[in-house]
């Protein structure tokens, strides 16, 4: 090992000699990740049904602290100071102020940069193919196998090669009751995602619904853990409030999570934080317990699951929903001749093999780059985890956005206030005040301004109603849209018009 004298008045130059050793060192596995040192663990398994299993426990990253960095120093140089009493230098621990004033050198360190785990084999972002085992330079990516014999992806396959890799992972789903063909391509997409997620600027989150509880929602989004991780992912409750999900999302973002699974939500799926993750390459928030802030990669998918799943506001555009029903008032006394998740454990690594044959087969056919429209916000994904499920022929997953629309509560009270407003006012310019009074006799119209006007005394409030109309000016629905009228007398009007006139 490198031999480093601590000399008083030379901090930076043993800071440097310690980071050269780290750098050198075989066994200090440490990495920058934005503006954190982290390091790679493995997480011991928490579930004793896979107390035998050699990949037992996930990949996730942890935050180096002065304490682990000071041992990793120790490890990788040996230190010494001078000592007065016997005239030479001896042996010591690494100096305080050494991995004090190398923590603090964040946008300065020299160690490899890492953005992500992974636990299979991945296309990088450009369509090649990643399965050598340890780091990748090109992707900043950490592969650990943990001990699974993956085969070769072809790298360029043939037609039938693909096919055969659909019908495999198509054949495994045999047993799940999806509700229509878009639900199946919902799944298959988000199988195909989990595994090359890390290699995505953004990517969709993957909601499951079913009608009753016990339907196999679940289920589903363990098996897709399975299959990216080896390990079932751990679930998650939904944060309630901005300040809890700002703190909740960080930390699961700083752990390298290659999956979230927040399940059996009970109130609708929404949140402005959750759109700004989803379509963002990275997320900055305020370290728990810490003054300074940390930006850490998005490259995580989320997946969300609950009994009759609701998806409101601007999260519909950002989700795909896979609805399941098994058509029984007891979905859970079914059974089955084998458990979804261990098929998925078994043929972990066949499954994987079809998804990566899947995507580089259509990624190495050169179908033009506007034969399928895009999808807003994530095109990088649809190129990569969408457009090979339809080009094999199947569903489009992102029809799923019709039935979120839907069912969206948001949107419902939109369509029934811009209907109502257009057969009382029209486009007669008309403030919140004098619709209030307007709706007098109109007792339909006046029930549906309660849903989004109504005081805690039970009347309307022209207050309320004037705000909720101006966060919906320019918003186009069912061929109509509420438009700014102008101010008179000092009151601002409104009108709904015919969208495009």
């Amino acid at each position: 090992m490198p031999l480093i004298r601590w000399e008083d008045g030379e901090l930076t130059r043993v800071v440097n000699e310690a980071e050269a050793a780290l750098i050198a060192s075989p066994d200090a596995m440490l990495f920058q990740r934005g503006s954190l040192l982290v390091r790679v663990v493995r997480n011991a398994a928490m579930s004793s049904r896979d107390f035998c299993r050699p990949d037992a426990g996930g990949l996730s990253l942890v935050a180096v602290d002065k304490f682990f960095l000071t041992e990793a120093m120790g490890r990788a140089a040996w230190f010494q100071k001078w000592d007065g009493r016997i005239r030479d230098y001896r042996r010591c621990d690494v100096p305080t102020k050494v991995p004090e004033t190398y923590l603090s050198r964040s946008g300065h360190w020299r160690l490899p940069k890492l953005l992500s785990v992974i636990g299979a084999p991945t296309l990088r972002p450009d369509g090649s193919v990643l399965q050598t085992h340890g780091y990748d330079e090109v992707t900043a990516t950490w592969y650990e196998p943990s001990g699974i014999a993956f085969k070769p992806v072809p790298d360029k396959p043939t037609k039938k090669q693909v096919d055969a890799a659909l019908e495999t992972l198509v054949s495994v789903l045999d047993t799940v009751p999806f509700v229509s063909t878009v639900d199946t391509s919902v799944m298959l997409s988000m199988m195909l995602t989990s595994l090359v997620r890390r290699s995505l600027p953004s990517a969709p989150l993957g909601a499951f619904s079913a009608p009753v509880a016990g339907s196999g929602k679940t289920l589903l989004a363990d098996c897709i853990g399975i299959l990216a991780t080896g390990v079932r992912p751990p679930a998650q409750v939904f944060p309630n409030k901005d300040e809890e999900a700002e703190k909740v999302v960080l930390t699961l973002l700083m752990a390298g999570e290659s999956l979230v699974l927040f399940d059996n939500l009970s109130r609708p799926l929404e949140g402005d934080w959750l759109c700004s993750v989803l379509t963002s390459e990275t997320y900055q928030g305020r370290m728990l317990g810490h003054n300074e802030k940390a930006t850490v990669p998005t490259n995580t998918l989320f997946l969300a699951t609950g009994n009759h799943l609701t998806i409101k506001g601007d999260l519909r555009r950002r989700s795909l929903l896979c609805q399941i029903d098994a058509k029984t008032e007891s979905p859970h006394q079914r059974t089955f001749s084998r458990d979804l998740k261990e098929i998925f454990h078994e043929r972990r690594a066949e499954l994987v093999v079809a998804a990566l044959t899947l995507m580089r087969g259509y990624l190495t056919a050169r179908e033009p780059a506007d034969v399928f429209r895009p999808w807003g916000s994530f095109e990088h994904w649809s190129r990569m985890c969408r457009e090979p499920l339809m080009w094999r022929g199947l569903s489009d997953p992102c029809q799923s956005y019709e039935v979120t629309s839907r069912s969206d509560p948001e949107r419902l009270e939109h369509q029934q206030v811009v209907a109502g407003w257009d057969a009382v006012f029209g486009a007669s310019p008309t403030s919140a005040r004098e619709a209030i009074a307007g709706c007098a006799s109109h007792a339909d119209f006046e029930a549906v301004l309660r849903d989004v006007a109504a005081d805690r005394a039970g009347g309307l409030s022209a207050r309320r109603l004037g705000r909720w109309l101006s966060t919906h000016v320019g918003r186009p629905i069912d061929g109509h849209v509420i438009e700014n009228a102008g101010v008179y007398q000092g009151v601002l009007r409104f009108k709904v018009v015919a969208h495009g006139k």
